[in-house]
């Protein structure tokens, strides 16, 4: 089956990239032919990737890069239009190559430009290689660009992710029309969880588009093969740029942008809570993103014993702001534990964190190994806690905001794997105190480096989460149509 794969953004940077490239990787694994849009600069990095073409200056005519055989079963095709060095994107954030700005930010001739550059390539794309099918990712502006460019006959799926819904469309009038067009002209809808089925209903159903019956819920995998425990995690000393994990530290990995949305501050202002009953937590970061700079300026305050001027801090960045529905960053404090929270931080806290940077998938996978839990704060819906599947298959506890598709893991493993705990940080709760609490709690309830415990959630992470199965159902969802 010839199979489209319409992402326009990188593979690496994301949930939705990863959601792009894994989904890409299992088709090609399933036999299927697959042709994936998108921006991607380094296509030889991705082992299941045969071919990279490339639109020529003025893009008249598209031009081979490279091509190689792969071990896998099928063949992908990576595409990658022209935009001129301008990307439209949904938060704000570095784009290698791109001057890029949001679409919430951008002027009509702007996002005009954008979709008709994208419109003009996809369709040349599309007319070298006819499709089948058509998967399509966010609900802007890739499925409106995609049925432009497929045409009549050909259906088209959508992958809904967060992101373009809850930042651009809900916050931007002038977006709604496309992404009602790429709904009702869709067809087929795909979403990650049962809340993301809800919330992308009740936003069609608001401007009189019913969707509920062609969404369907498809889950996404986790590759166990590069997600995997090590074998004696407890023995292992692993020294990162410097940043030395020793087999009695507690560790704590978060992966993802480094955005207010995504809470880290919250994170950040709870580990002094943490040291004081368990003086070797560490925290390893990977991403990037604007808050980085607002992060390490409140644990430089921190450190330095300088409490007032870190909730000074709190009050006037932007980047580190209090969630109405997560409580202040640093909690109210009687004078004995201010001075312990103080103490804890003080010429301590800054060594106590790495910050990796924008790490590769296998990278994230070594960076998770000697870790005993994985930290979630968002402070925002999300789509799916994709980040805490590849967690749970490295052998880590998820320690997430129960909120949106975020518990959508969660829920998914409660049949094998019951724990309250990693319910409790609900929307209402103050986040600072009660992230502590949970992973104390679980740190001194579970032998997180053990093998054996690290491999059952390796085991309940390959039963519950499969990139083969939602390539299945995607490749199927519309199977009568594209026959």
């Amino acid at each position: 089956m010839r199979i489209a794969v319409v992402h326009g953004y990188f593979l690496n940077d994301s949930g939705s990239g990863t959601y792009a490239r894994e989904l890409s990787r299992a088709l090609v694994n399933e036999g299927h032919e697959v042709t994936l849009i998108c921006q991607e600069r380094r296509p030889s990095d991705f082992d299941f990737i045969n071919s990279f073409f490339e639109f020529s200056k003025g893009n008249e005519e598209i031009k081979k890069v490279f091509s190689r055989e792969t071990k896998y079963k099928g063949f992908c095709r990576l595409v990658r239009p022209s935009l001129n060095g301008e990307l439209l994107t949904f938060v704000a954030g570095d784009f290698e190559g791109f001057t890029s700005k949001t679409f919430q930010e951008a002027s009509k001739n702007e996002i005009d430009d954008y979709v008709q550059a994208n419109i003009k390539d996809v369709t040349k794309i599309f007319e070298k290689w006819p499709q089948d099918l058509v998967q399509t990712n966010h609900v802007i502006m890739q499925p409106y660009i995609a049925i432009r460019a497929a045409g009549e006959e050909t259906p088209v799926v959508v992958s809904i992710q967060g992101s373009a819904l809850n930042f651009s469309v809900k916050k931007d009038p002038r977006l709604v029309p496309y992404a009602l067009k790429g709904l009702s002209e869709s067809s087929a809808i795909a979403v990650q969880s049962s809340l993301s089925y809800k919330d992308i209903v009740d936003f069609a159903k608001k401007y009189g588009l019913d969707v509920s019956r062609k969404t369907h819920k498809i889950m996404p995998g986790v590759d166990g093969n590069i997600f995997y425990p090590s074998s004696k995690p407890s023995q292992e000393i692993v020294n990162i740029d410097g940043f030395r994990v020793e087999k009695q530290d507690d560790v704590l990995v978060y992966a993802g942008a480094l955005i207010w949305t995504k809470g880290i501050h919250y994170l950040i202002a709870s580990l002094p809570l943490m040291l004081c009953e368990r003086p070797n937590i560490k925290l390893i970061i990977a991403g990037s993103g604007f808050q980085e700079n607002a992060l390490k300026k409140l644990i430089s305050a921190l450190d330095n014993g300088r409490f007032e001027d870190a909730n000074k801090l709190i009050e006037q960045e932007k980047y580190l702001g209090s969630s109405k529905d997560y409580g202040p960053v640093i909690p109210k404090m009687n004078d004995i534990d201010r001075k312990k929270y103080i103490e804890a931080a003080t010429n301590n806290i800054q060594k106590r964190i790495y910050f990796a940077g924008h790490v590769s998938h296998s990278r994230l996978a070594e960076l998770q190994k000697p870790a005993d839990l994985q930290v979630v704060t968002s402070i925002a819906a999300e789509a799916f806690g994709l980040v805490s599947t590849e967690a749970l298959s490295s052998g880590l506890l998820p320690v997430v905001t129960y909120q949106s598709g975020l518990r959508s893991v969660i829920d998914a493993i409660e049949g094998s794997f019951d724990e309250p705990l990693l319910k409790a940080l609900v929307p209402g709760v103050n986040l600072t105190e009660k992230l502590a609490d949970v992973c104390l709690k679980l740190l001194a309830k579970y032998k997180t480096k053990d093998p054996r415990f690290k491999n059952e959630l390796h085991k309940i992470a390959q039963n519950n989460f499969s990139w083969r199965y939602a390539a299945q159902m995607i490749a199927k969802i519309n199977q009568s149509k594209a026959a």
